[in-house]
């Protein structure tokens, strides 16, 4: 039997609203944005999956 695929990650982008935040994701799949509450292994409405990483931004150097 094949191994399952892992599903493709993608960056989870901050949004917050009404005092709760989200995580804005580009879908590899349809292309269109999705909301998501947590990060981890989600199905966009789409019926994508994928692995949502919670966005970081990069440190500069001191």
């Amino acid at each position: 039997m094949p191994p399952t695929p892992q599903p493709a990650e993608v960056p989870g982008k901050p949004l917050v609203t009404a005092g709760r935040q989200q995580l804005l994701v580009e879908c590899p799949h349809c292309a269109g944005v999705h909301r998501h509450l947590e990060d981890g292994i989600r199905r966009g409405p789409c019926g994508a999956t994928y692995t949502v990483m919670t966005y970081r931004p990069e440190q500069g150097a001191s």
